[in-house]
């Protein structure tokens, strides 16, 4: 008969082989979404930080340069440049 306590060394075993890493401060479910949360938050905002990959950033760019070639020198509004898709 198979204990209990086999399975679970074979499990832990196959796990590491899969490089899976036992945490200690990982105990329930709680503490593993808090811990993905600050992982994510990281890495997020490491990809928001990266210059040119961020389409916000390049969004208000594009519309502070749009606003500043509207306007002429007398402040009066002017069409934008465009192209015409065909």
């Amino acid at each position: 008969m198979i204990k209990e306590l086999d399975i679970e060394q074979n499990f832990v075993e196959k796990l590491i082989d899969l490089k899976y890493i036992y945490r200690d401060d990982i105990k329930d479910r709680n503490s593993l979404e808090r811990n993905f949360k600050a992982a994510w938050s990281t890495v997020s905002q490491d990809m928001y930080n990266q210059p040119g990959d961020n389409p916000q950033q390049e969004q208000q760019t594009n519309s502070q340069e749009q606003s500043s070639n509207s306007s002429n020198q007398d402040g009066e509004v002017t069409d934008a440049d465009f192209e015409e898709v065909k």
